[in-house]
């Protein structure tokens, strides 16, 4: 087993994972046009502030458990963008197209 804690800020992270939870908030939620938009620039930012530090010991695992803490409690990391997204596609076809 092999730990790596990462640097980053607690402040950065904050402001990250806040940014993209306003993309996941339901709460005024009515029609698909009150639909907010999702950051997938920003998810794949913080993606890679994650893990690319730690992706040459993550080639070849079968298995990866994150232990997230602060901010990252509340945020599934399944909505972070594993490759930079098309910035080309408009409406839901953009998150379709997104890793």
């Amino acid at each position: 087993m092999l730990v790596k804690e990462i640097d980053l800020g607690s402040k950065e992270l904050d402001e990250a994972v806040t940014a993209l939870r306003e993309g996941l908030d339901p709460t005024n939620v009515r029609t698909l046009a009150n639909i907010p938009s999702f950051n997938t620039t920003r998810a794949f930012a913080l993606f890679q502030k994650i893990f690319q530090p730690v992706e040459h010991i993550l080639d070849g695992a079968r298995h990866v458990f994150v232990v997230p803490d602060g901010a990252l409690q509340s945020l599934p990391l399944g909505v972070l963008v594993t490759k930079e997204p098309k910035t080309q596609l408009d409406g839901f076809a953009r998150y379709r197209k997104t890793a």
